[in-house]
């Protein structure tokens, strides 16, 4: 107890260091609050038919912003006035310092951190907008998250550990680059970043902002009615036993392409193509307007191909019910002969969200399912019967699955999962909101009664449905969840955040707990646990 009240004493005092203004935000980060405010004001139905992928350009936020201005609440008129100040400047540049911690009362994780942000227009359609960040990290015991959430630091591997009375603390570093050219309605960006694609802003099944950093280049064409994106990311391989053996390759690329269309006001349908490929760098898939499936069958099938469509329908201004189905790969012949019972690798996201228009404590309420079903986003890359030279297949470059350094680029669930979803997001105070969850996963292994199975076979996005001898096992059924052993994990917790002026910044406060109840833990049946995490954090920001 004594090293906890050190280290929090310490981030208290690296937080009374820092230069700039309370309103100071950071576009090139999906996860910034800027984002919750817009994300707010779509809800109230202040904007729409916004671009579908995110971060967005300064060009397109300031667009949002007025609208906001003209259409909005007194509330919402002074945060928006705030923001326009902000990106108006030619140039701006801020610190912030501070830490964050999560403890269960067996495991620990702390970090303290310093970041500098730097961005300003280089002429009138260009902008440039970059962070770096230096942290010392105690994850001896990981980074401490409940199940499904992933850490928000995306970390450069500096190897300069040190170790403290038993304790292992990393020095890390963080850097997120954005340049962006164009107007609100034409525009390249290019960085490195996280990325959030679709209608839900959270953890999405397509791109989700939890998932780590990645090369970006983007182009995107957007009038009233109609929109088209395509993006580029340039991610890393990992082999088949990352767990075990952790080890990244480059030369790794996805690519994504989107039609979004606007017939009304109150409905917005999208379709969208990914394609994600290695060892080699294929130019057909950046052509613009072109089938990826059909630019995959000139590089004969290697590759690994997905398709989805998207639909956001409002009702009455401030109900919105968002909806993906994400098509990793099916049966096509069985399904045109009406025979269901077949191959299904989907990722299906729905939802329904109310955010009244007027201020008031709540500020939004919502419901959300999630459906993963087995071996989606895996993929076989190269690999074929490993019942002889295991160890050699196993630890080659897999090029073709849906990861980005052992992460799903998707949703946080393993395949053959779901989830429940209840949130509500209020403001009791100007300036502290509290998300509220409780929150139902599942998950079964897919691969439990596979015959001829290799340990691999262990139902994560590495386990991608083939035996030792290089056979499929999944072409002609969809078992979702029908195992003998389900994993269930209970959720239900809160986090506030509160932003007090002081000085020339901000105190940053951050507070959370959640409560975790497990069945059939690890796969393990009859197994019964529960957790308590609580976190905190504290900095300083100008």
């Amino acid at each position: 107890m004594k090293n906890v009240r050190v280290f929090f004493f310490a981030l208290f005092m690296i937080g009374l260091v820092g230069t700039g203004t309370v309103s100071a935000q950071f576009a090139a980060d999906p996860n910034d609050t800027l984002y919750q405010d817009l994300s707010l004001w779509e809800g109230k139905g202040i904007l729409r038919h916004l671009p579908v992928l995110r971060p967005y350009p300064p060009q397109v936020i300031l667009e949002a912003l007025e609208q906001v201005v003209q259409k909005g609440t007194r509330e919402d008129v002074a945060k928006a006035k705030g923001y326009l100040s902000e990106f108006k400047k030619s140039y701006k540049m801020h610190l912030e310092a501070g830490g964050t911690a999560r403890y269960t009362g067996d495991d620990f994780y702390g970090d303290g951190y310093g970041k500098i942000e730097a961005g300003g227009w280089i002429q009138d359609m260009m902008y440039l907008e970059a962070r770096l960040e230096g942290l010392v990290m105690d994850n001896t015991s990981g980074f401490v998250l409940p199940t499904g959430q992933r850490t928000g630091v995306d970390i450069f591997d500096t190897w300069a550990d040190v170790t403290v009375k038993g304790r292992k603390l990393n020095l890390r570093q963080s850097q997120v680059v954005d340049f962006s050219v164009g107007t609100s309605n034409i525009y390249f960006k290019a960085g490195i970043e996280r990325n959030s694609f679709g209608p839900f802003w959270g953890d999405s099944v397509v791109l989700s902002p939890d998932a780590p950093h990645a090369g970006h280049y983007s182009f995107v064409w957007r009038n009233s009615w109609f929109s088209y994106t395509t993006v580029l990311l340039e991610i890393a391989a990992t082999n088949y036993l990352h767990e075990e053996t952790p080890q990244k390759f480059p030369d790794k690329h996805l690519v994504l392409q989107s039609f979004n269309f606007y017939p009304t006001p109150w409905l917005e349908l999208g379709f969208f193509e990914t394609v994600v490929w290695g060892n080699r760098f294929d130019l057909n898939y950046l052509l613009p307007f072109k089938e990826l499936f059909y630019a995959q069958s000139m590089a004969g099938f290697e590759d690994n191909s997905l398709m989805g469509i998207l639909a956001n329908v409002r009702i009455k201004d401030t109900i919105q019910i968002p909806l993906v189905i994400y098509v990793d790969d099916t049966n096509l012949n069985d399904l045109l002969r009406f025979d269901f019972a077949t191959k299904f690798k989907v990722a299906l996201q729905a939802g329904v969200r109310y955010t009244p228009r007027e201020t008031s404590i709540l500020r939004t309420i919502g419901a959300e399912y999630v459906m993963v079903t087995p071996y989606t986003y895996t993929h076989r890359s190269g690999l074929g019967d490993i019942s002889t030279n295991r160890d050699t297949a196993l630890t080659s470059p897999n090029y073709t699955n849906y990861t980005h350094m052992g992460t799903n680029l998707g949703v946080g669930l393993d395949p053959n999962s779901d989830r429940f979803t209840l949130s509500m997001q209020i403001e009791p105070l100007k300036d502290l909101v509290v998300d509220l969850r409780g929150r139902l996963i599942r998950h079964g292994n897919a691969s439990e009664a596979m015959v001829d199975s290799d340990p691999r076979n262990d139902g994560t996005i590495l386990d991608d449905g083939y035996n030792k001898y290089g056979k499929a096992t999944f072409h002609y059924d969809t078992r979702f969840l029908d195992q003998k052993v389900i994993e269930k994990v209970w959720q239900a917790g809160f986090n506030a955040r509160y932003r007090l002026p002081l000085g020339p910044g901000s105190v940053l406060l951050e507070g959370g707990y959640t409560f975790e109840y497990y069945q059939n833990k690890g796969l393990v049946s009859g197994k019964t646990d529960t957790i308590h995490y609580v976190n905190v954090g504290l900095g300083y920001r100008f």
